[in-house]
């Protein structure tokens, strides 16, 4: 963690042995939403990747990579699981902004 007078940079990953709020949650996708313009999805399918990172659910998962200053993410990544590891890659970049 990196830290000066004015902001706090955190990173933290989050998966499905952590719990995100519905406010984190809402912090996430409205971040890629608007960070990732043009080249984004509607809202509603953000958040479903999202929420496949951090499920706990059987053939699902990944993670989410949050970069935040002061707690509001400045940079995010979503990784999400193929469950196809030996003929396709094992984890996809689904959103980086």
């Amino acid at each position: 963690m990196t830290e000066n007078t004015d902001t706090r940079l955190s990173i933290r990953t989050i998966n499905a042995v952590d719990t995100m709020t519905t406010l984190e949650t809402e912090a996430i996708v409205d971040f890629l939403h608007k960070h990732l313009e043009q080249y984004g999805d509607k809202r509603e399918h953000i958040q479903r990747c999202v929420e496949y990172a951090v499920s706990d659910r059987p053939y699902l998962g990944g993670f989410v990579l949050v970069a935040e200053i002061d707690r509001k993410p400045v940079g995010v990544v979503v990784i999400n699981k193929t469950n196809m590891g030996g003929y396709i890659p094992e984890n996809i970049l689904v959103y980086i902004a």
